[in-house]
């Protein structure tokens, strides 16, 4: 009994998982009916809310680390990313919570909106890419609550907060730790 209990919730993150990158797993064609509203898929007592996506085109070299943080830019703060010999295996994952994020980077990168996702997820049908915005290179571009972006590591510019209010962020970065 003890070992069902560790593997449902196991699975349920699994499928959510799938779920939040738009992949099903092989087998799966077609869905027999539209469920009700209200009815996820995910065992009572589970939710599930996706925060942010974006493309991944290359992963770093293993061993790798990632980290998960919240940060907040108070106005008139900049995050340069001008480091010369960063990795360009880093990505950075960055999520708006509150405020108006501005970006911009010196190669195209893609940005995610949150109330499009939200739309995307919650239809059946839905298409998670067409939550998504290409920003051209040099092209400032404004997020907010809910928007997302994946900066790849070979893209350098900045973010930074060009408003009266803070902006609070949530950031995963993954990048190579050996020499």
């Amino acid at each position: 009994m003890r070992r069902m209990s560790i593997v449902v919730p196991i699975i349920a993150l699994v499928l959510a998982g799938w779920f939040a990158t738009g992949r099903v797993p092989l087998g799966a064609v077609a869905q027999e009916g539209t469920p009700s509203a209200g009815e996820s898929g995910l065992p009572e007592g589970f939710a599930f809310e996706a925060l942010a996506y974006g493309p991944v085109t290359t992963l770093p070299s293993l061993p790798a680390a990632a980290v998960m943080a919240r940060l907040t830019l108070q106005p008139g703060a900049r995050i340069p990313d001008d480091e010369p010999d960063a990795p360009t295996s880093v990505f950075t994952l960055f999520y708006v919570e509150s405020g108006t994020l501005t970006l911009v980077g010196d190669k195209p990168f893609t940005v995610t909106r949150g109330t499009k996702l939200g739309a995307e997820m919650a239809n059946p049908n839905g298409d998670i890419t067409k939550s998504q915005e290409a920003v051209p290179a040099a092209t400032e571009v404004k997020l907010g609550a809910g928007d997302s972006t994946i900066v790849p590591g070979d893209v350098k510019g900045e973010a930074r907060n060009d408003g009266a209010a803070p902006v609070v962020m949530l950031l995963v970065e993954i990048e190579p730790t050996g020499a």
